[in-house]
Parts: C-alpha cells; structure tokens; sequence
C-alpha cells in the first residue's frame, strides 16, 4: 500500500462517520416536527372537543349529572364538562371590610390570629381608596420595601389572583390547597347555599358532615340523584337553616354568610386526545348567552 492509499482510507472512514452523524440528526430533527406536528394536531382537536363539550354544558336545559356532559374514552379522546355557580363562591371585595367573616374562614383554616390580622388589613389596604395603612396592614412603604413598587393600587380586585400578590394574605393562601375554588369576582353579595361547597359550608357556618348530608339530600330531591326532574333550591335561607338543624352560632352565620340569591352558572370543559388536554371555563348569565368571563388553558 503506498503512502496516498494510507492516507485516503481514513478519509474516506472519516466521510462516512460524518455522513451517518448528519443522517441521524436529520432522522432526530423530522422526528421532532413530527411530534411538534404530532402535538399541535392533538391539540387542535382536543381545544374543539372541549368547545363540543362547551355547547352542551351552556345549555340551560343541561344540568350536572346529565349523560351529554361526558363522551369518549379517558385513554384515548373525548371530552368532559363540570358545572357549577359562581354564586356558591365568596367574593373577596364584596367582603373585604367585615372582619368577622375573614375572622371565621382563617380560623377554620387554622390561621394564627397575628397572620389573620395581617391578612384582613392587609386586603381592607389593598381594596380601599385611602393611602392610611391598617393597624397590622400594608401600604406603599410596605410594598417598595418588598420589592414591589406600584401597590397596592387602592382599588377593587380586578382578578382572583391579585390576592396572591397582597402582602401577609398570600403567605396565608400560600398554605391553602385549591384556594381559587373558593373565590369569585363575578358574583356579588352573600353565598348562594344552594351552590356553596362543602368546605365552605363547614369552614363558615360550622356544620357537621351529617348536616351538610341534609342539605344536599333535600337539594337532590326523592330520587337522590343530581341533574333530574324533582331536583329542589331553596328559596328561603329559613329553609335551608331548618333542614340542616342548625341552631346557635351555626344558625346566626347561615343567616349573616348565606342566603339564596344569585346566580352565574359555570362551565368548565375539558377536551382530551390521548394525553393532551385543552380546558375551557365560561361563566355565563341568564340563558348561556351573556358571557362573563372565558378562559382557556
């Protein structure tokens, strides 16, 4: 072998590890348009699944329970709808300056009271139209001390989750697992009982779980079951009062947190193609046809 074949050879060794390095890049590259591709498409499908599963859960005629909420398969597509009230929720403007009902929901959340006290003056500093901070609350020099010029902005909330960025209230929302569920700004005054949860019912009102049995058991009429005909509301707070056997301080908070006005339903739909997910939340008023918030994710 002369000395040009000596050298040639690994040339051409050298070409073809190079070719095969480029090959596989180019082999690793169209995979991934093909799952980008691949994902974009499941995505699509999956956003008009949920708006599918949207029709039918924004039809007043439809209720929870009803079969037309759920279609498909959990493993591979379909889609599933959740409906509730917004009037079961607590608006924190709407309750901002009373005390004794902030008082009561950090206690059953277990709040020591020196950070309960901060919270509440805390969100009264952030909602009123003064610039005189509260006694444990916080007010411009609070926040440029933490790093946060700009606030508070001594107006109404104007989204759920500005109070995750009210000093002292958000160390305490902080410790709460799914604390949004409770909390709504598209429904004024006290909570509908008709669409109140569980935990609200038993952190506000201090009723037991054979109490809070009732309620729901008077609500799902004869048959006991959610989204039929002899389906029931209350139309009184008395009622409601009356059939779960509340007495004393349980009685006096169903009537001061509580009453049977109210009502905003809400939609929340989720469309799946396996393993993505599109979900689209509506609250709409009146007939379906007045929207009041739409959010997709």
């Amino acid at each position: 072998m002369n000395r040009q074949s000596g050298i040639a050879l690994p040339i051409v060794l050298w070409g073809i590890a190079f070719l095969a390095a480029v090959v596989i890049m180019v082999g690793v590259r169209v995979k991934e348009r093909t799952d980008e591709q691949s994902h974009a498409e499941r995505s699509f499908h999956a956003r008009e699944l949920a708006l599918r599963g949207l029709a039918f859960g924004r039809h007043p005629g439809v209720q929870e329970g009803d079969p037309l909420l759920r279609d498909g398969d959990p493993e591979t597509e379909g889609y599933e709808v959740l409906i509730s009230d917004e009037s079961g929720r607590i608006n924190p403007n709407t309750w901002a300056g009373d005390r004794d009902f902030f008082s009561t929901l950090f206690l059953a959340w277990d709040v020591p009271q020196r950070e309960a006290d901060a919270a509440m003056d805390s969100l009264t500093d952030w909602i009123d139209a003064d610039e005189f901070r509260s006694l444990a609350g916080a007010e411009q020099a609070e926040y440029e001390a933490a790093g946060l010029p700009g606030f508070p902005p001594n107006e109404p909330l104007r989204d759920i989750r500005e109070m995750e960025s009210v000093l002292n209230l958000r160390e305490v929302l902080a410790e709460i697992d799914d604390w949004k569920d409770d909390f709504t700004l598209l429904h004024d005054g006290k909570i509908n009982v008709n669409h109140a949860s569980e935990p609200l019912l038993a952190d506000l009102a201090g009723l037991e779980e054979r109490q809070i049995r009732a309620l729901k058991d008077y609500r799902l009429g004869v048959d006991r079951e959610r989204g039929t005909e002899d389906d029931l509301e209350f139309t009184k707070i008395d009622d409601a009062i009356a059939i779960a056997g509340a007495v004393g301080n349980q009685a006096a908070a169903m009537t001061k947190f509580f009453d049977t006005a109210g009502k905003a339903r809400r939609v929340e739909s989720r469309g799946f193609v396996y393993g993505v997910t599109r979900t689209i939340t509506v609250v709409t008023q009146g007939d379906g046809n007045a929207i009041l918030a739409w959010e997709e994710k």
